[in-house]
Parts: C-alpha cells; sequence; structure tokens
C-alpha cells in the first residue's frame, strides 16, 4: 500500500506494537534530510526529487512525503504517539523505564 495520509500509514506498519528502537528509527528516517536506510526503514527520494517515499520494509507499506508534508510528520508522530514531547526526549525515558524494568 502507498498512501499520503499519516493515519493510513501508521495503520498500515502497526506503530502501536512498536519497540523503542523501531520508534527511534522512524523518527530519525522521518527527520533525515537525505536518503536514509535505518531498518525497517528506508527513505528514498521521488523520480522528481521533490516528494520523498518512506517505506516500513517488513510489509512494503509507503507513505510518498511532500517537503511540507515530511517537515509536520514527525510532529504529527509526537502529538499522536509521544503526548506532545519530543521524540528523542520521549524515547530517552521510555528506554530508561525499560532498562529500570530489566
Amino acid at each position: 500500500m502507498t498512501t499520503t495520509k499519516f493515519d493510513e500509514f501508521t495503520a498500515a506498519i502497526n506503530v502501536h506494537e512498536f519497540n523503542t528502537a523501531e520508534w527511534a528509527h522512524l523518527c530519525e528516517v522521518v527527520t533525515s534530510e537525505q536518503p536514509i536506510e535505518m531498518p525497517p526503514f528506508v527513505l528514498q527520494e521521488t523520480k522528481n526529487k521533490k516528494n520523498m517515499i518512506l517505506t516500513y520494509t517488513p510489509t512494503n507499506d509507503s507513505i510518498i512525503l511532500t517537503p511540507a508534508a515530511k517537515d509536520y510528520f514527525i510532529t504529527w508522530i509526537e502529538k499522536k504517539y509521544m503526548s506532545g514531547e519530543p521524540y528523542f526526549a520521549y524515547l530517552a525515558v521510555k528506554e530508561a523505564m525499560e532498562k529500570d524494568n530489566d
């Protein structure tokens, strides 16, 4: 599936089951200025080089991101899944909590 809708993409890749590393990789890829691969994600330029395609490789689901959508996607993720916290702070706390539970 390829979409341009944040909700469709995150539902298709089932982000609710992500571990801290997968969340970190998603956020790092989304904030990257250049094509990058951080399994299980790949960020590539489209043929016209204006937009980017973010792919979740286990399912091959993708989202096409315009420059404006790409800039907003991380903010949307933070609001929807990270209680409005910056992703790096949210994930640092989550990782620390996971270590405390070990």
